[in-house]
């Protein structure tokens, strides 16, 4: 019979332990062991490498945040403290959690991801920093924000979006490609390490450009339920992104081995209302919907309005009102584009008289 030091000792070399960071911790705490995680120099520890994602290790929000919490009471506070620059980029203007950042349709819930902050936050004696600017061109990550507006442009995914654009109390929580059908989260977003990268920060704003693959579905379960694994979808798409204060333009191109038709692109948006051409006003969690050619669209909240405008390359749109409430990362509306081989998008905003 093996004896307890023995047992540890055997648990230690698991290999779900060398898989999931977070049970690592917790087993550590549990036997007064000291973990060694890689920390990269921005002070973010990447999670889940070794379950062959085909995004490799990411620092996902949620997850993050418990880590940090769990090496402080491990003693490591200054490595803890040094995850911070990171975790202050996942939260918007009003500092709550960005819900889509490295984070799957069907993902954790955002009740758990605000604990799981706040914790945080509050074990390393730290408050949230209300301007906050973040860049890492390896992971194709630019976040910034201020005291009315979050941006977040992201070329790395898994299964996930491409940012969010926020401004005072409306905005593009996510956006991004999507294999028919839409609405399907297994096949949504990018799933991959972003390539061709290049940053280049302006006068005022930045450019970010970058090459990914399309999400599809695969049948593999990944022993973490709010992970799904992704296929090779035949799919990819090359972006080019431009932010100044309040505006946001989307150049990009799909292209690979698939017919162009099994493609859309699409936004998940938060708004009181929406209305289509200045003219067709639809609502939140209603049956009306809009299905025809593409058209100017504002994103209408209380304090401020989004105009959201196809300049070229989309041939058909839809607007589908939303619960607003877990699915979708939240949405209130998903916009749909019917994209040619290449498009530009253009995101501007307003302040409510």
């Amino acid at each position: 019979m093996l004896s307890q030091g023995e047992c540890s000792e055997e648990m230690a070399s698991s290999p779900y332990l060398h898989e999931n960071e977070i049970a690592r911790a917790l087993f550590d705490l549990q036997t007064n062991r000291s973990p060694d995680f890689f920390q990269e120099a921005l002070g973010f520890i990447p999670l889940f490498g070794k379950s062959f994602f085909p995004w490799g290790a990411l620092p996902y929000p949620y997850e993050h945040a418990i880590l940090g919490k769990l090496l402080t009471q491990l003693g490591q506070s200054e490595k803890a403290k040094r995850m911070a620059a990171f975790q202050n980029a996942t939260l918007d203007h009003h500092l709550k959690p960005i819900g889509s950042l490295f984070r799957q349709e069907v993902g954790v819930a955002a009740s758990d991801l605000e604990v799981a902050n706040r914790e945080y936050f509050e074990v390393i004696g730290q408050k949230p920093e209300v301007v906050h600017q973040f860049v890492d061109e390896r992971l194709a990550l630019v976040a910034d924000r201020g005291e009315n507006h979050t941006v977040v442009c992201l070329g790395t995914g898994c299964k996930s979006g491409m940012g969010v654009f926020l401004f005072e109390d409306v905005g593009v929580l996510n956006y991004g490609p999507q294999i028919l059908p839409e609405g399907s989260g297994e096949s949504f977003g990018l799933a991959g390490r972003a390539t061709e990268t290049s940053f280049a920060r302006l006068d005022e704003g930045f450019t970010l450009k970058f090459t990914n693959k399309i999400a599809s579905p695969h049948p593999r379960e990944t022993g973490f339920p709010w992970l799904r694994d992704a296929g090779y979808s035949r799919g990819w798409i090359r972006s080019e992104l431009h932010y100044t204060p309040y505006e946001l333009m989307l150049f990009a191109e799909i292209e690979g081995g698939r017919p162009l038709t099994d493609f859309l692109f699409c936004f998940f948006v938060q708004a009181k209302a929406c209305v289509v051409s200045k003219s067709h006003k639809l609502n939140p969690r209603s049956l009306d919907r809009y299905s025809g050619p593409v058209q100017s669209i504002a994103l209408k909240g209380s304090q401020s309005e989004m105009i959201l405008e196809a300049k070229e390359g989309m041939e058909q749109m839809k607007v589908i009102p939303l619960a607003g409430d877990e699915g979708y990362w939240g949405a209130d509306f998903m916009i749909c584009y019917k994209p040619l081989s290449s498009f530009h998008i253009h995101i501007k905003t307003e302040k409510v008289s």
